[in-house]
């Protein structure tokens, strides 16, 4: 009784209807609506699946075998299709390759909008304890062993370009031994007219050079190593680049980034793009996230 009156009114922010309606509006925009070419029969949408992203990440429910319980639960009447858990996994797993096409049509509108500040960095994705490492099968042929400020781990790197706001404009994964800079001088590609604020990890003079090419200016932090004083405008850009650790907090602390419980690499995968389809629309939803 008691856990049924605090959902309610925790549920009174968040207009299920209104959440479905958004989503089914996009994904007709983006002709993402077309039907499967055979194969085992879908039971939900994929404006259910978006909405029932959200909801698990609103309401901080740890696993999708949690969230199938509480859905049959508390909303059995909006999703009557559910199906069973095994077909409602699967549904969550293979329909977030179009997730990854919304987080990415929502990337453009945010770089569209966007000003000159920019700024890049990456964080570890760790898929196991690095002691597990030798023992871990799901990842193998995906994670691979790096050392960060932090000390060494066993897993992806994610990769994100943002604004001073903290919106996506960029995004990529990599294996854990991937370069910075080779991610840095992709997202140069793409870009253009932006001041990039970036740490010491992104000092390059190629780096440097593809900037100019591309009508970028890069700034970087200065090495322990270094020397020298920049202008003022270019301190307070530096000083701004906190943004981008933010936006990690947020995902890892919040979102739960960081999973060890995926039994394949569709799920890591899918639980990837699920933390970064939430954070996107943490702004445009207002969900209190």
């Amino acid at each position: 009784m008691t856990q049924s009156n605090a959902l309610t009114t925790t549920e009174k922010d968040f207009n299920l209807v209104q959440v479905f309606c958004i989503f089914d509006d996009i994904i007709q925009l983006l002709k993402l609506n077309h039907k499967p070419l055979g194969g085992r029969r879908v039971f939900v949408t994929k404006s259910e699946v978006c909405t029932i992203t959200l909801l698990q990440k609103e309401f901080n429910i740890g696993n999708k075998k949690a969230l199938y319980r509480y859905l049959l639960a508390y909303h059995k009447s909006d999703f009557p299709t559910l199906g069973s858990y095994k077909s409602f996994n699967e549904a969550m797993n293979n329909y977030s390759k179009y997730l990854l096409q919304i987080i990415i049509f929502l990337m453009q509108i945010n770089y569209n909008q966007s000003g000159q500040l920019v700024f890049i960095d990456s964080t570890n994705l760790p898929v196991c304890k690095i002691w597990r490492a030798r023992s871990h099968k799901v990842m193998k042929k995906l994670a691979t062993k790096s050392k960060t400020t932090t000390g060494w781990f066993y897993g992806l790197k994610l990769h994100i370009l943002c604004d001073e706001y903290g919106n996506l404009l960029k995004i990529a994964f990599t294996t854990a031994n991937v370069d910075d800079r080779v991610i840095l001088n992709q997202f140069l590609e793409k870009i253009k007219n932006k001041i990039i604020g970036a740490d010491g990890g992104y000092v390059s003079a190629k780096c440097q050079d593809k900037a100019k090419e591309t009508d970028n200016i890069l700034l970087n932090a200065i090495r322990s190593n270094m020397k020298g004083i920049g202008a003022m405008w270019q301190q307070k850009v530096l000083k701004m680049r906190s943004v981008v650790e933010r936006c990690f907090s947020v995902m890892k602390t919040r979102l739960n980034l960081v999973n060890t419980l995926a039994r394949s690499v569709n799920g890591y995968l899918a639980h990837y793009i699920r933390c970064l389809f939430m954070y996107c629309f943490k702004n445009w939803l207002r969900l209190g996230i």
